[in-house]
């Protein structure tokens, strides 16, 4: 009889975990990854106004440059750990290895890294549709001005939201649901086919998005199960029926940088193995996946919330 408390770093599965990709997930794409070096790290919040003050930049033979000073609150926080595991009985390894079939070790290394994949995706989700965040910055649609009723200008929903952006959006983030109904919606059909053509079809997303003056339209098309443990399941869309519209900066990190948010991480994703002897008939494998990760909005007046987009 034996117990390891010991754990493992397991460098082939631990490459494993991050090798795997799904691009159902959109989390990476709407608050990117930083890293940080330390588990408490300090970032810069930015009002709305941060970067546009025009500096005095005239100076004499033998004067003194203006200083700039940028507007900014310093925010101390901690990231948070993250981690999920699944059990693999030790017959089972051993019977996979005499038939030289699958690997159990590896298909529990996904199975735990797709879980972790999607419950990061679902804190981005809640955290970036969360409407206190952005103030002012919300429409609230309803009725025949909802996106999925033909009859309404999705053209001046969006011309709207951008002008009362000071920072102008580069992208926007939606559900798959949403997205289809801006792709099928008579505004965008209209001007995306020749005159005098039917207003029924379905246009490119890329499209949609230089509509809208946008790099691009981020489309998540994580479900989930909303129903409490042990009630019938209740399958929804992760990201929702808002649309929300951001300024995202790929060069800014937490000291330096205007853009809506990012991921906080401290190193990567690894996957830790452990071996128990007293379960099971021959003992068990233990494969634990662990992050180290904290999602934060830094800067809310660069995003703007078209909320209840859809029915």
């Amino acid at each position: 009889m034996s117990l390891d408390h010991k754990f493992t770093i397991d460098a082939e599965y631990t490459g494993m975990s991050l090798a795997y990709k799904n691009t159902d997930y959109v989390a990476d794409r709407v608050l990117p990854v930083v890293s940080v070096q330390n588990e408490e790290f300090s970032y810069k919040k930015y009002p709305k106004d941060a970067f546009l003050t025009v500096a005095r930049t005239v100076i004499g033979a033998k004067g003194e440059a203006e200083s700039i000073d940028i507007k900014s609150e310093k925010i101390t926080d901690s990231l948070v750990y993250h981690a999920l595991k699944a059990e693999v009985p030790e017959t089972e390894v051993l019977a996979a290895s005499s038939k030289n079939d699958d690997d159990p070790i590896g298909d529990n290394t996904l199975l735990v890294t797709e879980a972790l994949m999607l419950a990061r995706e679902v804190r981005t989700a809640n955290l970036v549709n969360t409407k206190a965040t952005y103030g002012t910055n919300v429409t609230t649609l309803s009725g025949t001005d909802q996106l999925d009723d033909k009859s309404s200008s999705a053209i001046d929903v969006f011309i709207d939201a951008r002008a009362k952006m000071l920072v102008k959006p580069n992208c926007a983030v939606m559900s798959d649901e949403a997205a289809l109904h801006l792709q099928t919606h008579p505004d965008f059909i209209g001007m995306y086919k020749s005159e005098g053509s039917t207003n029924r079809g379905i246009v490119p997303l890329e499209f949609v998005a230089k509509c809208l003056q946008l790099k691009e339209i981020i489309v998540g098309q994580a479900v989930l199960n909303s129903a409490p443990k042990g009630k019938d399941p209740q399958l929804v869309q992760a990201w929702g029926k808002n649309i929300i519209l951001f300024y995202k900066n790929p060069l800014a990190k937490p000291k330096y940088g205007l853009t809506f948010g990012y991921t906080a991480q401290k190193g990567t994703r690894e996957i830790q193995r452990f071996y128990n002897g007293e379960l099971g008939a021959k003992g068990i494998h233990i494969i634990k996946g662990v992050e180290q990760v904290k999602e934060l909005i830094c800067a809310p007046g660069c995003g703007y919330m078209i909320e209840a987009a859809i029915s």
